[in-house]
């Protein structure tokens, strides 16, 4: 089963820990979640492809967990940055 978005929000697959250095830092240690995009929605305005990491605020969005992985509806209001 694939999650596809519908309207203008985007599905993440969330990154649980972040690696710096020698030193992890779990999520919930910060003021942001990073996540990998899944799917974009049609109406969506940013110019976001799946396979895209992004920064989002907090704990936004609607948590959903299929097949073992943890995934997150987000409206586009909710994101911070695209990573390069």
């Amino acid at each position: 089963m694939s999650l596809k978005a519908c309207g203008d929000t985007i599905v993440v697959e969330l990154i649980h820990e972040e690696k710096i250095g020698l030193i992890h830092v779990p999520d919930q240690a910060q003021k942001q979640g990073g996540a990998t995009v899944i799917s974009v929605g049609p109406d969506c305005p940013h110019d976001l492809k799946p396979g895209e990491r992004i920064r989002f605020q907090g704990n936004e969005g609607l948590e959903i967990e299929s097949q073992g992985k943890k995934y997150r509806s987000l409206k586009p209001k909710w994101i911070i940055a695209k990573e390069e």
